[in-house]
């Protein structure tokens, strides 16, 4: 592939500010909560049961969730954050998250910790697709099932004191995949003959779920998750932080399949590409890398780094919560560089480049096809593909600081 200039004389770029408006920002809100720990402590119910449901391996499953609150508070109307463990779809517990949930709630969250059904037949032979499909989907019922629950009751006792405006969902690794293909999968999107397979073998409407109308997401925290397709998110679709390591041996930061006990198994796109889909079709994204780590999760691994991804995703919440709206206010997000015509023929152009970044050129299987390092005051490539064979590619463009990476198809 060769790579063409254009001097950044002959290119001219508008950016447009948008704000996209929300609810009006909650009473509680005082400058501090929903950002920084205010309360010392937390209380713990345990064992709530918020649906059931028939695992792959043909068992019934009841499923619980354990509920945080923030100890000694009054308010009766606060924002809940539903997040999902880690396991590749075959291990795990919802206790795994009490570290996340019992910070998150000491800012005066309603955190949750959840159930979902995972995968429970035998391992040898290796899971089909197929069947991770369908696994993947009865997870996203459960996200559903257990958003639902507490949509209801706070409609009616109001057990745990929530607000339904302002539900957030997330997760850990298997746990964030579950949460993000259910935020941003719908009924228009454009799916794949096995995702529509397992969608109906599940009875799914809407694109997912069983809820008329669907419960509002206010927001989606992913951590070191992916989509089936980064191709499901478009406009009106729930605003995302998310935290990657760029060299994850597990879930990928780009796209590549998923191997479980070293056979591959799926494919995926992770954080790097739903950044990328989210800001192409305008919607509030912010990616966090953690560079040159070959880890998975690594930022859960130090209190340092944890505390850091936590206050960050309090901050992006409290934002939307406290303010009213969201904003494009990320120097990324303002500088985020597009590709087009996507797809491709021969040729396709790079802008917002800053003149300062290397750009690799890779094909589906990770294999890098070019590289190329770029110093000059030029915003704006031309990608000659000419030598590519038909089928999808990843273009990543790293500076210093930032990475971003784009999914083009060659005709």
């Amino acid at each position: 592939m060769r790579l063409i200039s254009i001097p950044a004389i002959l290119v001219t770029f508008a950016t447009l500010f948008s704000y996209i408006s929300f609810a009006q920002g909650l009473s509680s809100c005082d400058g501090e909560r929903y950002k920084t720990a205010v309360f010392d402590d937390v209380d713990v119910v345990r064992g709530v049961k918020f649906g059931e449901g028939t695992t792959i391996g043909g068992n019934d499953q009841e499923l619980f969730m354990d509920i945080y609150t923030p100890k000694g508070d009054d308010e009766t109307a606060r924002p809940v954050i539903v997040l999902a463990f880690g396991g590749s779809f075959v291990s795990g517990d919802r206790l795994q998250l009490q570290p996340i949930c019992t910070e998150l709630a000491k800012k005066g969250y309603v955190t949750v910790s959840m159930d979902y059904r995972l995968y429970d037949l035998p391992l040898f032979p290796f899971p089909t697709t197929e069947e991770m499909i369908d696994v993947v989907v009865k997870s996203m019922l459960d996200v559903e099932a257990a958003i639902v629950f507490l949509d209801e009751d706070s409609r009616g006792d109001n057990t745990y004191g929530i607000d339904a405006d302002w539900i957030y969902i997330g997760g850990v690794s298997a746990g964030s995949i579950a949460t993000s293909n259910y935020a941003m999968l719908d009924a228009s999107d454009s799916i794949g003959a096995e995702l529509k397979v397992a969608l109906e073998n599940n009875d799914a409407i809407n694109g997912i779920g069983n809820s008329e109308p669907r419960v509002n997401i206010a927001g989606l925290l992913n951590y070191s998750g992916a989509l089936r397709s980064s191709g499901f998110i478009d406009a009106g679709d729930p605003p995302v932080i998310s935290f990657h390591d760029d060299g994850d041996e597990v879930v990928p930061y780009d796209g590549r399949e998923i191997e479980l006990l070293g056979q591959k198994i799926i494919y995926v796109e992770g954080s790097s590409l739903i950044d990328s889909a989210a800001l192409a079709a305008g919607v509030q994204s912010e990616l966090h890398t953690f560079v040159n780590s070959s880890g998975h999760v690594s930022y859960f691994n130090q209190p340092s780094t944890t505390t850091d991804v936590l206050n960050k995703s309090a901050v992006f919440m409290h934002d939307m919560i406290c303010e009213g709206f969201t904003s494009v206010n990320d120097l990324k997000q303002i500088l985020a560089v597009s590709a087009f015509p996507n797809p491709m023929d021969n040729f396709i152009t790079l802008s917002g480049l800053s003149g300062n970044e290397n750009i690799s050129i890779s094909n589906i299987a990770g294999k890098l096809m070019d590289n190329y390092s770029i110093e000059s005051s030029e915003r704006l490539y031309i990608l000659n593909g000419g030598d590519l064979v038909p089928g999808i590619y990843f273009i990543r463009v790293k500076t210093e600081s930032t990475i971003q990476t784009l999914r083009v198809i060659k005709q």
